[in-house]
Parts: C-alpha cells; sequence; structure tokens
C-alpha cells in the first residue's frame, strides 16, 4: 500500500472494496475518513485491493501514529497483515481495534505490546436498570424536548452550552471545523444528531456515527451542560438513540478508553457502563529506535 491524499472521489474509489470487505465499522467508512481530515491529522495508505488510515501526531518530536484496525480488504485479511507490519516506521505505532462483532488473531502481531483498552457495546442482550428508567423519567418530568435533527444553529448552541464545558481531552475542535464535519457526514446520511432542549436552550447533545454496511453506530460525540446533567439530559438522549437504532437492527459502539490513564475518562467510563457490555480488545504497540531515543532524553 502507498500513501494517498484522500479526496472525495477517492472515498468514492474505496467505497467498493468497503463493501466488499469482511470486516466493517462506521469508523472505517472511507466518506467518515475524507470528512475526519476536517477535524485531526490523518495518514491514508492504499492499493487496489486495500486500505488503512492513521490518526497521527506527535510526542517528543516523533511521530505517533495510531492504525484504526481491522484493515479494509477484499483481499485475503491475514496477508494483507502479514504486509502492513513490514511497513518501517520508526516512531512509534499503535493498532487500534475496533468492535466488529469478529475475533482479533493477535498471533499475528509478535513483537507488539499489549496495552489494557476496553470498549462498551449496546447490543440486543442490553437491558435498562432502575438508575437509567429513573434519570430518563427525571428528564421527561422536566419537560426535556429530545430533537432529532441538525443545523447550525442547534451545533451552535450544542458546542458552547455542552462541548466546551465537557470536553474529554485537551484536542479541542474548533467550532467552524466541527460543524463542517458533523454537516458533511449528515448530508451524507451518516450521522444522527440528537438534542436536549428546554426553554429553547440546548442542554446536551449526542451524535451517532453510522452506516448500513456495518449495522453499527458508533457513539461519535456527547455532552452535556451543568444544568443537562443535573436533570437527567445524558441519559434521555442515550436512551433515545439506543431505541431507534435497535428498531433498525444496528449495535452501537459507545466508544473504548484505557482504564486508569485519566480519571475523566474513567468517569465518562462508568457511565458507559450501564448502557452495554464491556468487550476488551487491547491496544498493540510497538516504539520504533528513534521514539525510544526521545522519551529516553524527553527530546521535543
Amino acid at each position: 500500500m502507498k500513501k494517498i491524499e484522500i479526496t472525495e472521489d477517492e472515498a468514492s474509489a474505496l467505497e467498493d472494496i468497503y463493501k466488499e470487505s469482511e470486516y466493517k465499522h462506521p469508523l472505517l467508512n472511507p466518506y467518515q475518513i475524507y470528512a475526519r481530515q476536517i477535524i485531526r491529522k490523518v495518514e491514508v495508505y492504499a492499493d487496489n485491493e486495500s486500505y488503512v488510515y492513521f490518526n497521527t501526531r506527535k510526542k517528543y518530536g516523533i511521530g505517533v501514529y495510531t492504525a484504526v484496525f481491522p484493515i479494509v480488504t477484499r483481499g485475503e485479511y491475514e496477508k494483507v497483515v502479514r504486509d502492513f507490519l513490514k511497513m518501517r516506521i520508526t516512531g512509534k505505532l499503535v493498532i487500534l481495534h475496533l468492535y466488529t462483532g469478529k475475533e482479533v488473531n493477535y498471533d499475528l502481531f509478535k513483537g507488539f505490546n499489549k496495552e489494557e483498552y476496553k470498549y462498551v457495546i449496546n447490543d440486543s442482550e442490553w437491558k435498562e436498570n432502575k438508575k437509567i428508567r429513573y434519570y430518563v423519567k427525571m428528564a421527561q418530568e422536566n419537560n426535556l424536548k429530545v430533537v432529532s435533527d441538525f443545523n447550525e444553529e442547534m451545533y451552535k448552541q450544542y458546542y458552547y452550552n455542552c462541548y466546551l464545558k465537557t470536553l474529554e481531552t485537551g484536542e479541542v475542535t474548533e467550532f467552524e471545523k466541527g460543524l463542517r464535519f458533523f454537516s458533511y457526514l449528515y448530508s451524507k446520511g451518516m450521522v444522527r444528531a440528537n438534542f436536549a432542549v428546554i426553554d429553547n436552550e440546548v442542554v446536551a447533545g449526542t451524535f451517532i456515527l453510522y452506516d448500513n454496511e456495518s449495522k453499527i453506530g458508533y457513539y461519535i460525540d456527547a455532552a452535556s451542560s451543568e444544568k443537562g446533567k443535573k436533570i437527567g439530559a445524558n441519559y434521555l438522549l442515550l436512551y433515545d438513540q439506543i431505541n431507534y437504532f435497535r428498531e433498525k437492527g444496528f449495535i452501537l459502539d459507545l466508544g473504548g478508553v484505557q482504564p486508569g490513564k485519566n480519571k475523566k475518562w474513567d468517569n465518562i467510563f462508568l457511565f458507559k457502563q450501564k448502557w452495554g457490555k464491556v468487550v476488551d480488545m487491547p491496544l498493540l504497540v510497538k516504539e520504533g529506535l528513534l521514539y525510544k531515543l526521545a522519551k529516553t532524553f524527553k527530546i521535543g
């Protein structure tokens, strides 16, 4: 595979590979990858049979490349993986496996260290508990209205009332970039947004990325204002999303976390655990020589 610039036309060409691939997830959809360039640094490698993308950043002045797996291919999967692993990366390589419902053959990744990583998956086996029913009822009794629509005004209120108040990481998406990202995916029929509104004010929102090929919805963004949290807005919105997608035969991937890395992430993960089963899918990590040297001497 060679590095490519992913345009919308290129995404259209890669769509055929995605549809024929054994492994599917909306984060692997080429239109999502194309849109992702708006908000994150992304590198894409492809040939006529396969493609894979990396989220990229720098640490100690050296590249950290997170490869989002499984590789999308219509070829023989294990051979494609073995060929991929021949790539020379002088920085740090992290392989993040998405949940697709299929087993991962970790024997392919000799020489990689495993780091704990857990997902929460909502499927047909999940049943709501008393706490969820309590908070959903509280939200309804407080006359919270669920608006399942996306437009600039709704997103603007969500961004300033909720998103900026409850960031999970230090990576802040600028308003204009976030608007372009979600607007594009909404135009492609790949995102469902819902907002909790009271007295004409948005107090919470959730965004589910999805596609019909995978039958998976991915909990890509969510936030609540303090006012929204106090009256159960986050419970009401996720409850609404789960019921919507369940009726369509989808499972929901509520995202993952490395336990113990960040207290705020751990608290968010505790909230997510109420809504599904926990699945262990460790990160696979390999550090190149330059990265090891930079880390040792704290360069950059």
